[in-house]
């Protein structure tokens, strides 16, 4: 058996409200285990026996359909590819703070096209300072106006519906939370 998480894309913004008792009830009826949520954002960790993760994918997917009436894009990883990313310390040397907030964005695909890594905005809001397998590391300093929602515009631009971000904090407790014991 195999540990898991499922990221969900854009859920509870705007109209995609879901409750977390319901979404952890759906991903039980799929037949995954030990289901849990970590914040309200659609963090699912689980356990299950199926090893693809693209095929979890489409069935969380369609599930999320059926069960809630709109669509979110999800991002399967496992335990071994969160534990890989958080040693690879993609900030190594960065500090995070209210005025530099790290991000990783999760990808459905290894990283294609897009701009040369690393990359800064143009007006100095955003910068992505590493890519990996499946992820972007990138500091955002938010000013009034931009910053977040600018990032995730560009990342949408660039690589498609396809990628969701957590903050490098939420990383850490994925990480933590599928740690044995």
């Amino acid at each position: 058996m195999g540990e898991y998480v499922a990221l969900l894309r854009g859920i509870n913004l705007g109209g995609k409200r879901m409750k977390m008792e319901e979404l952890r009830q759906m991903f039980g009826d799929l037949g995954f285990s030990k289901v849990s949520t970590l914040l309200a954002s659609g963090n699912m960790v689980f356990e299950s026996e199926q090893k693809d993760p693209g095929q979890m994918r489409k069935r969380i997917e369609a599930a999320i359909e059926a069960s809630f009436g709109f669509s979110s894009r999800v991002i399967v990883r496992s335990a071994r590819e969160i534990a890989d990313l958080v040693a690879a310390e993609p900030f190594a040397g960065l500090e995070g703070s209210k005025d530099a907030r790290l991000h990783i964005s999760f990808l459905a695909e290894a990283a294609s096209g897009g701009p040369e890594i690393p990359y800064r905005s143009p007006d100095g809001v955003y910068q992505i300072v590493k890519a990996g397998p499946g992820y972007l590391a990138g500091v955002v300093s938010p000013s009034p106006g931009s910053g977040t929602p600018d990032y995730m515009d560009f990342l949408t631009r660039q690589y498609g519906e396809d990628v969701t971000t957590r903050t490098w904090n939420t990383v850490l407790k994925i990480h933590a939370r599928m740690q044995p014991g």
